[in-house]
């Protein structure tokens, strides 16, 4: 998933429907669509390339501005 984009391609879009608030509501829904058809260890392998891809990324336009 890493190597072909597929996990930047979920972060992306991922990013783009959440806030700061749903962000974990939103990695636990990705989560249990991966974990349903899927034993939990394959699950698990498939997750780590999205939530590395997901630490690596700047998440800029959650910081809020200085006031």
């Amino acid at each position: 998933m890493a190597e072909s984009g597929a996990a930047g391609r979920l972060v992306s879009t991922i990013l783009k429907h959440s806030t700061p608030r749903s962000l974990p509501w939103m990695m636990t829904l990705v989560a249990i669509i991966l974990g349903l058809p899927l034993f939990f260890e394959a699950a698990l392998v498939m997750m780590v390339p999205i939530i590395f891809v997901m630490a690596s990324r700047p998440v800029l336009r959650f910081r809020s501005s200085p006031s």
